[in-house]
């Protein structure tokens, strides 16, 4: 059954006068307002009511309104996904300390049916260590792991699991814009691991295998199951757990994994905050499938959000009430069915649409790990100077993806004939103040800047009118990465950084020493060095020629490696930089200016 009219007194912050009335839902129905306003309090509300202990006259005073009026009410009305016509309604008077009078269409014994129709994701979501003994760590939605559920489930249900893994296989591939394989692997208690097939199996087959003493795959108990992800990359396939991707994926699979461990049933399904660690892309993804993907025809999907990204998706099959505070704080709800609402709605949650803009500069970086490296800087420098920069007001950052600053230009005028200027973005539409930060990428065969940053060059080169508003900083080193002294570098990677533990070199599987800077001692870390592979010597201990191929397999290997932790290493070298860390290259003059600008921009 879909949930048609939920309404709500005496909970919270909801009065037993007014309360919060939510109809007319649609397919997608957000629920929008500005942080405090009561939004959780829905969920907190749903996560009281679905447990069996209400029925038992589960109530605290923090749970109500009025502790003089003691009561809370409610009223639920359930739709049929095929006809409407067919509702029921559940109303309930509950007082602390009594069990809930039932009235309605519903009983005492149908009150947990209806309420199993209830689904709550919230916004705890991340990893969890499996026991102390364990470096695994376990993906989980609300304390459930739900690689544990699809696993034990995709043993026996074979063309359900065959269709979730095609399914997530698809949905990764586009978010991740590469090739992409997708199963599970699980762990048992015995020690043993095996991967679940996706194949059609029969139950001979299975008897027969039962029979082949394989028993541990079905009887021994489970320590956990973990999402395994494979990407195609430098022409062969290299294996991902969830973890490795960013906490952006990992909330994309389990969001996802959720709902298809669910597909055959009828759910209204709660979300909190689900734009919490997901990228923009990934979460107007996530939209797009739950919107329109027929495996979720059977789902209603509530949003409490304060996302602009959400909200930009507005459709036919979007529903929109705006919380607010009335007199008294409590709070109460609006349909918004104008577009007047929809501008109020902006508004209460300061969405502007010059957004950029209250940044008086944005920094334009490539990626995070860059990002973390300037903003630590700048907050270190900043404090040289007794100065505090607050990123999101007086700078904010953007990031270009690399090869997408082709796409990008500087002041872009009516005549300019030069370039294909309706392909372009401009920077200085984003902010009147920019800087631009590059990687000059020049060492090994490579002499020159790339085209894309030497455009930007250009641009203001022929513009000097602009050089108040723009910093164009391109790294005196090969990446920014090289600004960070040598022994800092090592440390993190050494100390800070799982190690890669075993490299697979023609068949052979070999493990690996843990990284030691004695093995580099002897080489100098030059400006035109990428830092994954020179720093890919600390794993490297076989030398001569003997080993020339196997070196080089294993550099690559490990300069993959150390390139897939870039944010994680960024990370803790923030975490560890000091003042007497600057000095290398031209750092200190880059940040001189950009802290300049950024002063600039204030007055």
């Amino acid at each position: 059954m879909w949930l048609d009219e939920f309404e709500l007194k005496g909970y919270r912050s909801f009065s037993n006068q007014k309360g919060i009335h939510l109809k007319e839902f649609k397919k997608i129905n957000l629920l929008i307002g500005a942080n405090n306003i009561g939004k959780s309090n829905i969920v907190r509300f749903l996560n009281l009511i679905r447990p069996a202990r209400f029925l038992t006259g589960y109530l605290t005073p923090d749970d109500l309104w009025d502790e003089k009026i003691n009561t809370l009410d409610f009223q639920l009305k359930f739709i049929s996904p095929t006809d409407p016509t067919v509702n029921k309604t559940v109303k309930v008077l509950k007082n602390s300390g009594t069990i809930p009078v039932i009235s309605g269409d519903a009983n005492i014994d149908s009150f947990s049916q209806y309420m199993s129709y209830l689904k709550v994701i919230s916004s705890v979501r991340g990893f969890v260590k499996v026991n102390k003994n364990s470096h695994r760590l376990a993906p989980e939605i609300d304390g459930i792991r739900f690689a544990d559920y699809i696993f034990e489930k995709g043993k026996f249900e074979f063309d359900w699991f065959n269709h979730y893994k095609q399914k997530m296989k698809k949905h990764l591939s586009e978010l991740l814009n590469e090739e992409v394989e997708f199963t599970l692997r699980a762990f048992h208690m015995d020690g043993s691991d095996a991967y679940l097939e996706s194949r059609n199996l029969s139950q001979e087959y299975l008897y027969e295998q039962y029979q082949k003493k394989q028993r541990q795959f079905y009887d021994s108990p489970l320590e956990m199951a973990e999402f395994e992800i494979k990407l195609f990359r430098n022409k062969e396939w290299k294996i991902f757990r969830l973890e490795d991707l960013g906490m952006g994926v990992l909330q994309f699979v389990l969001i996802l994994s959720a709902l298809y461990e669910s597909m055959y049933q009828v759910h209204n399904t709660f979300f909190e905050e689900i734009e919490s660690n997901m990228h923009i892309r990934a979460l107007n993804q996530l939209m797009y499938i739950l919107e329109t993907d027929e495996d979720f025809s059977n789902h209603r999907y509530f949003f409490l959000t304060h996302s602009s990204a959400i909200i930009d998706r507005f459709s036919d099959n979007y529903s929109v009430h705006m919380l607010v505070r009335e007199e008294g704080n409590s709070t109460s709800a609006k349909l918004c069915t104008q577009t007047e609402h929809l501008h109020e709605l902006l508004d209460i949650i300061g969405v502007k649409a010059s957004q950029l803009l209250q940044s008086n500069v944005v920094i334009w970086v490539e990626g995070p790990s860059d990002k973390l490296y300037v903003q630590k800087w700048i907050e270190l420098k900043a404090k040289q100077d007794d100065k505090v920069y607050i990123e999101g007001k007086d700078y904010s950052f953007v990031y270009y993806g690399g090869s997408l600053l082709h796409h990008y230009d500087l002041a872009i005028a009516e005549g300019d004939i030069d370039r294909e200027t309706d392909t372009l973005i401009d920077i200085m539409a984003t902010s009147r103040y920019s800087v631009i930060i590059c990687d000059s990428d020049v060492g090994g065969v490579r002499t020159e800047i790339k085209a894309r940053v030497k455009n930007i060059k250009n641009r203001l080169n022929k513009k000097p009118e602009l050089e108040p508003y723009v910093c164009h900083w391109i790294t005196a080193g090969r990446e920014i990465e090289n600004y960070v002294p040598r022994t800092l570098m090592e440390d993190v990677i050494v100390n800070d950084i799982s190690p890669r533990k075993h490299f697979t070199y023609r068949k052979k599987r070999h493990t690996l020493s843990a990284p030691n800077p004695s093995l580099i001692q002897n080489e100098s870390f030059i400006e035109d060095d990428s830092f994954d592979q020179f720093f890919a010597g600390l794993y490297i201990q076989k030398k001569g020629l003997l080993y020339t191929s196997f070196n080089e397999a294993l550099r690559k290997n490990i300069a993959e490696f150390l390139s897939g932790k870039k944010i994680e290493i960024a990370r803790n070298v923030a975490n560890k930089w000091t003042d007497d860390c600057f000095g290398i290259l031209d750092l200190d003059e880059k940040m001189k200016e950009l802290l300049e600008l950024i002063d600039r921009a204030q007055k």
